[in-house]
């Protein structure tokens, strides 16, 4: 009897969790799956329909021809690939190496180092723009790709901390064996921890690829040439008060990343759940 009323509050919590989380999600999604809607809707107005219509009410890809005609997308969304490839390929080089060294290294004032590394996250960008702004400036960079990427590459101190914490988990006894065998540091580097450390790098891919997505401020300043625009330059640049072209344009901006994203997580957990290692 006790069995049976212990399994039967079990149950019953588990269907209240996951129904509170199932609202949660739902509140969540709405306002989404009313752009979505909106997007697909022919309004007459620049006005939102009232009430709100969850359904449209005249389904058109009109909006989408209006965005694609006065936003050029598909340049932006090029460049904003071309930025993430070169953006990750060099965070990931310089946060592992300079992880690698504050985890494995043994030299002086190590931690002094990485305090100071950490310490510049607690410095926002938006207090030193200006001195980034006349550097890159100064040495010719503005209006390109590296005058964008130079400056978040220079200052990754959280990618940093990021694979530092990541080469901690692996053993030691793995640098040891290799010393042993005659191998040189940066084959211990790149043919032994790296591959250990693949869910981490590809977490790094994630957050970086979203946060040069979703970047605004820098590149509005530092590039200038409409070839080499972002798309949320683009967004910035194009003004419109209709509620269809406006959720036609977001949709058009989220719908690469959030499925770069969803590919990228799901490679995460997969990689996270099958690479457990133990000394």
């Amino acid at each position: 009897m006790t069995d049976s009323i212990t399994r039967y509050r079990s149950k019953t919590a588990t269907f209240v969790f996951y129904g509170i989380l199932t609202i949660g999600a739902l509140l969540v999604l709405v306002p989404f799956w009313w752009m979505i809607i909106t997007s697909f809707d022919r309004l007459r107005s620049a006005a939102m329909p009232n009430p709100v219509r969850f359904l449209p009410l005249n389904w058109t890809l009109y909006n989408y021809e209006v965005a694609f005609g006065n936003v050029n997308m598909v340049r932006s969304t090029l460049n904003n690939f071309i930025l993430i490839i070169i953006s990750f390929t060099a965070n990931a080089l310089v946060a592992t190496l300079a992880g690698f060294a504050l985890s494995k290294g043994k030299f002086p004032l190590r931690n002094t180092l990485l305090i100071f590394f950490l310490s510049t996250m607690m410095v926002p960008f938006e207090s030193r723009v200006l001195y980034v702004f006349q550097l890159i400036n100064k040495i010719g960079l503005l209006d390109s790709y590296i005058g964008y990427l130079l400056p978040p590459v220079m200052t990754c101190a959280f990618y940093i901390f990021l694979m530092k914490k990541a080469f901690d988990d692996v053993p030691d006894s793995l640098m040891e064996s290799a010393h042993i065998d005659g191998a040189p540091l940066f084959i211990i580097y790149f043919r032994i921890y790296l591959p250990l450390i693949g869910p981490m790098i590809a977490a790094l891919a994630v957050l970086d690829s979203v946060g040069i997505w979703n970047d605004m401020l820098w590149p509005l300043i530092v590039l200038r040439s409409k070839e080499l625009y972002t798309v949320q330059i683009s967004l910035v640049r194009y003004v419109t008060s209709h509620p269809g072209i406006v959720s036609a344009v977001v949709m058009m901006s989220i719908v690469p990343i959030a499925t770069v994203f969803l590919i990228c997580q799901k490679w995460i957990v997969q990689g996270i759940a099958t690479s457990g290692m133990k000394s």
